[in-house]
């Protein structure tokens, strides 16, 4: 519950704020509000131009041209609906259905898609009529409203009439005034972008409410009671995205590949393994600009998972970079003939091998080609979808500098989302730490699943862990990170992936102790040896198994594992027992 002051304002000061003040004989609050301009507030300054309103938010203005209400292209792919992505190569919106790609010319005859001031705009119907919105009309001031979240909205009925404040407080200024009787919309069951909750302000609840024609703002609570809900539904129903299902919970291994003679490893890879019904090989990675791709791939390979039950899911990577460790895919995703040029490639290599899915591991994508890679997936999607082959991608962990990587739309496209359980602390990290501590899995499989329905969600656990060293001198080749510990005096910090048999066998060699660390959920050592301070937060059976019940508990489809080989045996045991659950 967030609290705010409350500031009293007196006559001198009123008139500072510019509100109206009345003698004291005949003052009431009603003249002394001032109210918005709310065609100030939406951004109509003009003939012919309406506010665009989402959920509530200004969000810009749309025009009249030709006697039609045209949006900028702009404001519609980030605030309604991100499907309408625009080829600036191509002078093109190429919109992806779940079958399809549908292309409009800008400037066309068809008028859907126009040049206005250097921008695109698109037709107001058009917009509407390929999006999954509630559209409304309104005036004074001339706005188009959009409401975005579709389904069940809860309400509040106005038991005596009262106005819409722009914040919580008596002092701010009305948005709107409200009838008895009128309904209101709870915003947080409306709102898609920005805050909503509940507001207190001194003596006085306050509820953050958006009318039926789309003016958001505050009420006071013992002026609302609670109603029915009503069912928000689109003006046009959009065609759903289907998925394939494996059809129980999925236990796919990701075997390393970077070169063609890896291919006669899978027996060796996939021996001892329990429950493993996928396999992912990394075989192939975006070489160029101009979206060619470098291919490991073998029938052989996919003939031998095969005959032991196993899916092939063929991975693509991001990690081929030029010359400034820009990866090739930036630019490759941003050109559609180049996004086009991946996809086709892979429809072939599908055709050619036979494999059953594939696994889109791009991690090296960067803020500004966010859209770029949304509209990649979305256009491989329907690949994917028209091939009848499962597409799958990896996503980090959810954080707050890696939204652009869109959770939810990337969800909506695919198959399956799997989730990087594990990087908590990472080659080049100036601190040592877990690669993967219960509460970094917790946080990611949670924050996944807000966006994501959890029955498609994976997550994937570390077969590795990290050896850290703290050493007055620097590596030979440079690579520590220089750490200034004003405690215990400054080092330099390095790391090493290895296997869960290596960090297990260095810790005891090294005299270490493990400890088990339950808020870490798994076992801690640390030794010293050649003037070196040695930490190691150490992953097996009981730390995958502590992993494997959050993910029980969240209900995910299954569990993926980086990299096969680095397992301990043990292992498969505790994977084995919760796919049986």
């Amino acid at each position: 519950m967030r609290k705010r002051r409350r500031i009293l304002i007196t006559a001198v000061a009123a008139m500072a704020f510019g509100l109206v003040v009345t003698g004291c004989g005949n003052s009431t609050k009603e003249n002394q509000d001032t109210y918005v301009d709310l065609a100030d507030y939406y951004g109509v300054t003009g003939e012919g131009e309406y506010g665009i309103v989402v959920n509530g938010n200004a969000a810009g203005t749309a025009v009249t041209l030709n006697d039609k209400i045209y949006l900028p292209q702009e404001v519609v792919a980030d605030k309604i609906n991100s499907q309408f992505y625009l080829d600036k190569k191509n002078n093109q919106i190429r919109y992806a259905t779940p079958d399809e790609v549908k292309l409009v010319t800008v400037d066309g005859e068809d008028g859907n898609a126009v040049t206005y001031n250097g921008q695109v705009y698109l037709e107001l119907g058009y917009v509407t009529d390929g999006s999954d919105v509630k559209q409304l009309k309104e005036s004074e001031p001339d706005r188009i409203v959009f409401f975005t979240e579709m389904g069940q909205t809860d309400t509040y009925s106005v038991i005596e009439d009262t106005v819409i404040r722009q914040e919580s407080s008596e002092n701010s200024s009305v948005m709107t005034k409200v009838s008895a009787g009128q309904i209101l919309y709870k915003a947080e069951t409306v709102v898609a972008y920005g805050d909503s909750e509940d507001i207190e302000d001194g003596d006085a609840s306050w509820q953050e409410v958006m009318s039926e024609s789309g003016i958001r703002g505050f009420v006071q609570s013992d002026k609302v009671k609670e109603s029915a809900a009503v069912i928000f539904t689109a003006n046009k129903e959009q065609p759903s995205y289907s998925h394939i299902s494996l059809g129980k919970k999925v236990c796919l291994g990701w075997q390393l590949m970077t070169n063609t003679a890896g291919n006669s490893d899978i027996l060796d890879k996939i021996n001892g393994t329990k429950g493993l019904n996928v396999i992912s090989p990394t075989w192939y990675v975006v070489e160029d600009m101009k979206g060619n791709i470098t291919s490991y791939a073998s029938k052989e390979y996919v003939k031998t998972a095969h005959n032991n039950g196993l899916q092939v899911w063929a991975l693509i990577n991001d990690f081929s970079t030029d010359s400034n460790g820009v990866s090739y895919v930036l630019e490759a995703l941003a050109d559609t003939d180049s996004r086009n040029n991946i996809i086709d490639s892979l429809m072939t290599e599908v055709d050619k091998y036979g494999f059953d899915g594939i696994n889109v591991d791009f991690e090296k994508i960067s803020l500004a080609y966010g859209k770029d890679y949304v509209q990649f997936m979305r256009e491989l999607s329907v690949a994917c979808r028209n091939k009848g082959i499962i597409l799958s991608v990896d996503m980090y962990v959810p954080m707050s500098f890696n939204q652009y990587y869109n959770r939810s739309d990337v969800g909506e496209v695919v198959d399956y989302l799997i989730v990087m359980g594990y990087d908590e602390h990472w080659a080049g990290c100036s601190q040592a730490g877990s690669v993967a501590s219960i509460s970094y899995v917790k946080n990611g499989i949670n924050n996944t699943i807000k966006s994501v329905d959890a029955d498609r969600v994976i997550n994937a656990v570390p077969f590795y862990t990290r050896i850290w060293t703290e050493t007055i001198t620097d590596t030979d080749d440079g690579s520590g990170v220089y750490v200034e510990d004003a405690v215990n005096g400054n080092y330099i910090l390095t790391s090493r992936a290895v296997s869960m048999n290596t960090a297990e066998k260095d810790l005891l060699q090294g005299g270490g102790e493990k400890i088990w660390q339950e808020d870490m959920g798994q076992y801690y050592g640390t030794y010293e040896k050649d003037n070196a301070f040695v930490r190691i937060w150490l992953e097996e059976e009981r730390s995958i198994e502590t992993k494997l019940d959050v993910m029980e508990e969240a209900g995910l489809a299954g569990v993926a594992c980086w990299q096969l080989g680095y397992e301990k045996p043990e292992v498969w045991d505790v994977i084995q027992a919760y796919l049986n659950k």
